[in-house]
């Protein structure tokens, strides 16, 4: 069809979406022996920032459960790897998320001149 992507093109190796691009990366770090993120990374005071307790941003779970290429698997997992309460900023690009990104920062700022004041 006129919006065919080729399976592979030499220039451009990278997989062309993100759920390929997650499928890729988790292959080669099973390849690995590794996991993917935190410290099922397997590698001693390093750990991919992720999940609630690690992660300063994350895609919104709502935005994740509309991409329609994810795997029944995949969506199963979408609440363990999205944003959530506590986080400090949301990836995406709608505006929406703005206005508590705002507040975010500026509660950031606040504290950061507080403790400079001690």
């Amino acid at each position: 069809g006129e919006f065919r992507e080729p399976e592979h093109d030499d220039e451009r190796p990278e997989p062309r979406t993100g759920a390929r691009l997650m499928r890729c990366f988790n292959e080669e770090m099973d390849s690995l022996g590794m996991g993917c993120c935190g410290s099922r990374r397997g590698i001693s005071g390093i750990a991919l920032l992720s999940g609630p307790e690690s992660s300063f941003n994350d895609h919104p779970c709502d935005e994740l459960a509309k991409k329609p290429d994810f795997t029944p698997h995949e969506r199963a997992k979408i609440k363990d790897h999205c944003f959530s309460d506590g986080m400090f900023l949301v990836h995406s690009k709608s505006l929406s998320y703005a206005k508590t990104s705002e507040k975010r920062m500026e509660s950031l700022g606040k504290s950061r001149a507080q403790r400079s004041e001690l």
